[in-house]
């Protein structure tokens, strides 16, 4: 079993990030496509369904295509992301309080339990930084690193919506500038892993474009491309949670030794 609550470098956040979803991958991600594989197909059947009508003008217009695409895509692609996030989360809380050991019906119950928390919570941090952001953008960059540790927290330890943000606040208090550097380190990972998945498509484009070809209304190869990095991106978000999750470790054993007070426990008992 590994040792979640440990101050770790942020060479060892990545790695240990990596390691945990390597060693646990074939049970987390045959619960993690239990519990939300129906949202992910939702979401992909409604982008694809727009997709297609983008290039059939004779369905749409170009331009509904485009509002209606960004507003349902947002909406479906927010939901997607809650119970990926959820998933992680409550795995890597069962398997920090059951010695390793998560059961299906555990992680899902506490995924729907705590539904409407995870909207409260998203939907302050949302308007905090919103509002911050016209009013000036630093405040804007500083909340947001704030707050990235706030799914962590509400889920790992259980507390409710006003809690976790109360304690976002003293876990990054003194250590928000390293914060920030993981975070852009990580994001950074992200972005490659993503563009990765994206470059298939760009050189397909290319091509026919190259070669005079514009239709894709009737490309197969077009709309399984797409497809390939739409499922990609609910996979990475889910590589996200888990860097975030071990970065929330890393400054709660930094704050309150965690780790090593229950090491100690251990070896008292």
């Amino acid at each position: 079993m590994m040792q979640l609550y440990k101050y770790r470098k942020l060479g060892d956040i990545i790695t240990d990030s990596f390691k945990f979803i390597r060693e646990e991958s074939e049970r987390f991600f045959s619960f993690y496509l239990k519990i939300i594989w129906i949202y992910i197909a939702i979401a992909i059947f409604v982008e694809f369904a727009f997709l297609y009508s983008a290039t059939n003008y004779d369905i749409l217009s170009y331009t509904e295509v485009i509002l209606i695409e960004s507003y349902l895509g947002y909406f479906l692609g927010f939901f997607v992301n809650i119970f990926s996030a959820g998933t992680v989360l409550n795995y890597l809380r069962l398997y920090n309080e059951n010695e390793g050991k998560v059961e299906y019906k555990l992680l899902r119950r506490g995924v729907y339990k705590r539904f409407w928390s995870y909207i409260g919570l998203s939907f302050i941090i949302y308007l905090i930084i919103f509002v911050s952001f016209f009013i000036i953008v630093i405040p804007a960059i500083y909340f947001a690193i704030v707050f990235s540790m706030g799914f962590p927290i509400m889920i790992i330890e259980n507390k409710s919506v006003t809690d976790s943000i109360g304690e976002c606040f003293k876990l990054i208090k003194d250590n928000w500038w390293v914060t920030f550097g993981t975070m852009i380190v990580v994001f950074l990972i992200i972005y490659v892993l993503t563009l990765s998945f994206s470059v298939p498509s760009i050189v397909y484009n290319y091509i026919k474009e190259g070669a005079g070809l514009y239709e894709y209304g009737e490309d197969p190869l077009y709309f399984a491309l797409n497809l390939l990095i739409s499922i990609a991106s609910y996979f990475l978000n889910a590589i996200l949670t888990f860097m975030l999750a071990f970065t929330y470790f890393d400054l709660h054993e930094i704050k309150y030794k965690t780790g090593i007070n229950r090491l100690i426990e251990k070896i008292g008992s």
